[in-house]
């Protein structure tokens, strides 16, 4: 494995280089949630309807498809590069989108470029610090950087709405803009990751189609083992949020839930999110990786089964959210460093690949999710998820295994 040298300044700055990641994620984190609870607000400022503002925020959803395109530019240039063009384009799409009003060719450009940074940035940042960790102390690092999630629910979305109070809608996508591209300079103060087994530095030129897309696809080794763990992954997300994206309106629907009670439970989800990729941080590397996939998979499984069950009261329904929230974080750490393993040589092209197929499961979401509880309830949200999960452990058990570390 060729990497470059070891510095003094590289090796004692590692526990910086987490803060710092999770610094700037958690101004991504945010980002990537504003128009969850503010999407009236921020359609009202742009002068549009809400059903109109969704459509336009989805274009964010859409072409986070070119995630992997990112991941595999970070493995032929380098990570630091990748991470900092993804934060300037999501911090200029983040400006571009107040100045807007009346310009909707502008909000769909500003939509563009906000959803292709943010969406390059995370995977490509899971496979630089994946790059700097070894693999026995990995998912301790992903777990800490996990924490920007949970802090971006708990921190992040009160403080917009605090700007948005004070100083308008506008105020936290000038913040929030001004964040990512003040994170894409000290990103460049970041030590270079080791590229394993790169020999050469010859640039090959760019052609495009199917004999390129076909080598784009393959991997030199474990094609089968990524694409069962990138299925588990997929498997997964779709599990969670079929039930995330309507808990609101069950909620809100069977238990009277007002929207200050809705904000204490998003709440509770976050700090929920913070004991999941926590308790990850502290265990997952002693245990095993796999096993922890596993473990935390059969025991959300369960959980997503017991749901209807356990919907006879809001404190009962609201704890089995929540255990769902854990166990979930808990999975996301320990299989996103045994995706980062695999292929360590296309390690940000595994890990971009992995967040293109979480997309299009999320994007099937929107629409099993309120259909299946506007005909069944609950019944429609659990046993679904459950299945889910079900096939997500069968596939982990048989196809999916520990990687082998490669050279520190």
């Amino acid at each position: 494995m060729q990497r470059p040298p070891r510095s003094r300044w590289q090796i004692q700055t590692v526990p910086q280089l987490l803060t710092m990641a999770v610094a700037v994620r958690l101004a991504v984190d945010t980002a990537t949630q504003l128009f969850g609870p503010f999407l009236s607000i921020f359609a009202r400022g742009l002068g549009m309807d809400m059903i109109a503002l969704g459509r336009m925020a989805s274009l964010r959803s859409a072409i986070g498809v070119a995630a992997p395109l990112f991941g595999t530019a970070a493995d032929r240039m380098g990570y630091r590069p990748v991470l900092r063009l993804a934060l300037a384009l999501a911090g200029l799409g983040m400006w571009l989108i107040p100045l807007s009003p009346g310009r909707p060719w502008l909000l769909a450009l500003g939509m563009l470029c906000t959803g292709a940074g943010l969406s390059g940035f995370v995977p490509t940042l899971q496979a630089y610090v994946s790059a700097q960790l070894p693999y026995a102390n990995r998912a301790r690092g992903l777990g800490i950087l996990e924490y920007a999630w949970a802090l971006s629910g708990i921190l992040g979305l009160s403080a917009m709405g605090w700007l948005i109070q004070r100083h308008g809608w506008p105020a936290p996508f000038w913040t929030l803009g001004g964040s990512l591209l003040l994170g894409a300079w000290l990103f460049g103060l970041l030590p270079p990751a080791a590229r394993p087994g790169a020999r050469s530095t010859r640039k090959k030129p760019l052609r495009f189609g199917y004999p390129e897309l076909v080598r784009f696809l393959t991997f030199p080794r474990n094609g089968p083992v990524v694409y069962a763990n990138i299925a588990v992954t997929a498997w997964l997300f779709f599990a969670q949020v079929h039930i995330l994206l309507v808990h609101g309106s069950w909620l809100e629907r069977e238990y009277g839930l007002q929207p200050q009670a809705l904000g204490l439970v998003a709440l509770l989800q976050g700090l929920a999110d913070l004991v999941g990729s926590g308790t990850a941080s502290l265990v997952v590397d002693r245990v095993g990786k796999r096993r922890a996939v596993m473990a935390g998979t059969a025991a959300i499984t369960l959980t997503y089964f017991a749901l209807p069950f356990l919907n006879t009261g809001l404190v009962p329904a609201v704890i089995s959210l929540l255990l769902t929230r854990v166990a979930f974080e808990f999975i996301v750490v320990s299989n996103l460093t045994l995706l980062s393993e695999h292929v360590p040589t296309a390690r940000g092209k595994v890990m971009s690949l992995n967040a293109a197929f979480v997309l299009l499961a999320i994007t099937l979401t929107g629409i099993t999710g309120p259909w299946a509880y506007t005909h069944f309830g609950v019944w429609g949200l659990g046993p679904v998820s459950g299945v889910s999960g079900l096939i997500a452990l069968a596939i982990l058990a048989w196809k999916v295994t520990e990687p082998r570390p490669s050279s520190p």
